[in-house]
Parts: C-alpha cells; sequence; structure tokens
C-alpha cells in the first residue's frame, strides 16, 4: 500500500495498518501513518459531526491502547509520535465535548491590532509560510513591532516561526490552522495534507516550535 493511499482509508482500516505497524515496529510505515491521522483529524473539524468524531476518537484509543503500542513505549522516537496521536485524541474530544479553544483564541485575534489580518496573510502563504520580512511590510508594520507580535500569536499555537537559511518563515500553527478552517465555513477549502518530507509541527506540553513531526 502506497503511503497516499492512507489518506483515503476508511478509519476502521486505518487502525488496523496501524496496530500492525506498530506490532511489527514498522518505523517508515509509522511515520506514514503520522500524516494520515493529522490529515483525518483535520477532516473530522472541517467535515465530520459528533457521530465520526466519536469514531475517531475511540480508532484512536484503540491504537494507542494495542499490544503493539505498549511493547514500544520504552523506544526514544516512537513515545513521541504515540504522545502526539494522544494529544489528537484528546483534542478531538475537546471538540466533541464543546470545549472551544478555537472561538477563544478568535477572541484573542480581534483583540490584537492587525490580528486578523496576519492570520489572513499566513493563511493565504499556504504550508510553507511567509517570510518575516514580507509579512511586516504587508501588515505596515515595522519588523521589530510583528516580532512582538509573532510572540503573542506563537505563545497561543496561532502561528509558529521557522528558520529556513537566513530567513524566518512563519507559518500556522495548529490551532491557527483550526482557525484557517473555519474563516469562510460555506466555501470549500482543500484538507491540509502534510507530505511525509514536511514538518508538521504539534504542541504536546510544550512550545509549539519544539516539536517536529516524525521525518
Amino acid at each position: 500500500m502506497m503511503a497516499g493511499d492512507l489518506l483515503t482509508l476508511p478509519l476502521d482500516e486505518l487502525v488496523v495498518v496501524a496496530c500492525n505497524a506498530l506490532k511489527e515496529k514498522d518505523l517508515p510505515r509509522l511515520r506514514e501513518l503520522n500524516t494520515a491521522f493529522h490529515h483525518r483529524f483535520f477532516h473530522e473539524l472541517r467535515r465530520g459531526n459528533e457521530a465520526s468524531r466519536t469514531e475517531f476518537i475511540r480508532g484512536m484509543l484503540a491504537v494507542l491502547e494495542s499490544a503493539g503500542a505498549k511493547q514500544l513505549e520504552h523506544l526514544e522516537e516512537l513515545p513521541e509520535l504515540l504522545t502526539r496521536w494522544a494529544h489528537l485524541d484528546e483534542l478531538m474530544d475537546a471538540v466533541r465535548g464543546d470545549v472551544d479553544a478555537v472561538e477563544r483564541a478568535r477572541e484573542f485575534l480581534g483583540s490584537r491590532e492587525h490580528g486578523n489580518a496576519l492570520l489572513h496573510q499566513v493563511t493565504e502563504a499556504g504550508a510553507q509560510g511567509i517570510r518575516a520580512g514580507d509579512l511586516a511590510q504587508r501588515l505596515g508594520i515595522s519588523p521589530q513591532n510583528l516580532a512582538k507580535l509573532l510572540r503573542e500569536f506563537e505563545a497561543a499555537d496561532i502561528v509558529e516561526r521557522h528558520r529556513v537559511g537566513k530567513n524566518t518563515y512563519v507559518c500556522l500553527g495548529l490551532t491557527g490552522q483550526l482557525l484557517a478552517g473555519r474563516q469562510e465555513p460555506d466555501q470549500p477549502r482543500e484538507i491540509p495534507r502534510f507530505p511525509p518530507s514536511s514538518p508538521v509541527y504539534f504542541p504536546v506540553n510544550c512550545q509549539p516550535r519544539d516539536l517536529w513531526s516524525v521525518q
């Protein structure tokens, strides 16, 4: 099965693939599954309902509580991956329970000058992000003021910064991606897909920029 096929598998089949990969310690396949589970997570947030989100939670729990997962808890790379999957499960449970951190983040955006404009510019830039210098220019503010704004937005997981060579790029954090997915609810937006070679920032009890997806 090709990596791209995982994105279209029904959830119950995806769970079986994940449990088998854990049992066989198939790290390349688990990296691909990491992408697939994130893809499914955002799909459920945008298009799911209470029943499908509950199914997602149960499926993730089946993976996390499988014998293969418990046998691999002592390895260095896999516990981090499993922790991220557990966090996906917790976030989906929060969404299902109507604990809406996204709405609180939206209020935070509205309370900051240039907040909504910043979110729009970073969203339009796509997965690769936008250069900080270009962002400051488009917002009409100084690099110093942008840096202060970005620190606040990073703390709320709305945006993240990463360096490419000498340039700093700004992209959406997890909360920012959720906000962007609700910007135009009546207009279809492509479900985010993260190729295995691209970084996927995911916060687990630390700053979101500190964690990268399994490469």
